[in-house]
């Protein structure tokens, strides 16, 4: 098996791969009624998502398969606790569903948490929907503990996580 490697997000890296890989990471969830950006996110979304964000990628030869972009301020709609100073959050979470379990999304996130601290932040946090214990159990298994709770505009509610740095 060819080495991974994380590293930033490239000029020359695929929007459409990552979509893809984001669609495929996410397909579980979709289809357990959770309505993740990422499950059926398009091309222009994704691009959006990147902008104004410090993104990683795992890189296996020349496929991405992992993701994961991180943010220094609340975007339109985030939970009210990213707008607190000195919190920085990330999204756009994912890992090749085949590799999942092996690693690799712990290294995101330890490369999300340096990219944070070094840029000022005092906490990073995410958000998860309820309806999936088993992804607020990865981050608390990662020191994130519960912190908020967010209503969503599309009804489904979420934890809202955060670990200080």
């Amino acid at each position: 098996m060819e080495e991974i490697v994380i590293r930033e997000w490239e000029s020359g890296d695929s929007v459409e791969e990552l979509t893809a890989l984001l669609h495929r990471a996410y397909a579980k969830w979709g289809e357990r009624g959770l309505l993740f950006t990422a499950v059926d996110q398009g091309n222009e979304t994704t691009r959006d998502r990147l902008n104004g964000a410090i993104n990683f990628v795992a890189v296996q030869g020349r496929r991405l398969v992992g993701s994961i972009s991180v943010y220094s301020g609340p975007k339109e709609h985030s939970p009210e606790y990213y707008a607190r100073p000195g919190v920085w959050f990330f999204g756009q979470f994912a890992v090749e569903p085949s590799l999942q379990g092996t690693g690799i999304g712990a290294r995101l996130i330890v490369a999300a948490e340096q990219a944070a601290g070094e840029g000022g932040a005092a906490e990073l946090a995410c958000d998860t929907r309820m309806g999936a214990p088993e992804l607020a159990d990865y981050y608390q298994r990662r020191g994130y503990s519960i912190v908020a709770e967010h209503h969503w505009d599309d009804g489904q509610d979420s934890h809202v996580l955060a670990r200080t740095l």
